[in-house]
């Protein structure tokens, strides 16, 4: 079997024509080297530009063998480096995908599925610097991920809906400045409170009356007995009411003698007085302890019931008139 010697006679052509071969594979290698470290890549690649310049020329047998040791020892260090710097690479990456599946599972609670699937991936992770197999890895944390978007997503549109039910819920509430000042002798919300319903109701379009109480003979209780006997009777008559309206019923101190009622009532207005007037029928005496002897002292009310009006300005005008109508001139 003959023996071609490189770079001799007729096979000149052939030599440069290996050379040239060898000199593309170098230059494949170089351009499709997978970059790990860029300061090692370049070096590699620097290293294989010096052995194509070697072949410059048609080179000897020894040469030739000489470069391909060359070659194969700087592709083999190269991929070594390469596989060092990327094993650390997956350490690391397996140590955040760690760090995040852990932050997951504390943050989002409601996201089981998609932490046992973060933990699967882990796992392959640890496999994958053995295999290099990440690329399908990719594919299935770029899955697992967005559809932990999509869980996120869902419970902030959750949280979203429930404050915007909260916020709607407050808003039906009256401001705590206005309730914060009740009527200290009764307990009752004062009269803005009792405006404050009243446009809410007429705004809602709600079907109600406004009750009207005033109780006689408090001025001249006030100034035979004292004030305190006064109070005594207004806090027993507003028990006294409260004990008698209904659940939904609304009671409120309009003034010093007067009470005004929102009614939750869808009965004809007569009925709905004649109830009322049920409610004041019969004598109701308080005994109250004046000096060294004991007074007793009658209770009676006058009463008038005011159907829904058009606007809250035209009720509470009736209102105002009742009240001064059945408690003389001074405005209680």
């Amino acid at each position: 079997m003959p023996v071609w010697r490189l770079g001799e006679g007729r096979d000149a052509a052939l030599s440069t024509a290996y050379a040239r071969l060898c000199q593309l594979l170098l230059q494949a290698v170089a351009a499709h080297a997978v970059e790990a470290d860029a300061a090692g890549l370049e070096a590699f690649r620097a290293d294989l530009r010096r052995l194509q310049e070697s072949l410059g020329r048609p080179p000897s047998a020894a040469e030739a063998l000489t470069i391909a040791g060359a070659a194969t020892r700087a592709i083999a260090e190269y991929n070594q480096r390469a596989s060092r710097f990327l094993g650390a690479r997956v350490g690391e990456l397996q140590e955040m995908l760690g760090m995040l599946t852990d932050a997951i599972s504390v943050i989002a609670s409601g996201s089981e599925r998609s932490v046992a699937r973060l933990q699967q991936i882990e796992r392959k992770v640890e496999r994958a610097a053995k295999t290099e197999s990440l690329q399908a890895l990719k594919g299935q944390l770029g899955e697992c991920l967005e559809a932990l978007r999509q869980e996120v997503v869902e419970q902030k549109q959750h949280s979203t809906r429930a404050v915007q039910d909260l916020r709607e819920r407050l808003s039906q509430i009256p401001s705590l400045a206005s309730w914060a000042a009740l009527d200290p002798l009764t307990g009752l919300p004062g009269r803005p409170q009792a405006e404050e319903h009243l446009r809410k109701a007429l705004t809602e379009g709600q079907q109600f009356y406004v009750a009207v109480f005033v109780v006689d003979q408090i001025r001249a209780v006030n100034e035979s007995f004292g004030y305190a006997a006064g109070n005594h009777m207004l806090k027993e008559f507003s028990e006294h009411l409260r004990a008698r309206l209904g659940p939904a019923d609304l009671l409120f101190r309009w003034s010093e003698a007067a009470f005004a009622a929102l009614l939750d009532r869808r009965e004809h207005a007569d009925e709905v007085s004649s109830e009322m007037s049920r409610i004041l029928s019969g004598r109701r005496d308080v005994c109250y302890q004046f000096q060294d002897r004991s007074v007793l002292l009658p209770i009676a009310a006058a009463v008038q019931v005011l159907p829904a009006g058009a606007t809250s300005e035209e009720l509470i005008r009736q209102t105002e008139e009742f009240v001064r109508r059945h408690a003389g001139t001074d405005h209680y």
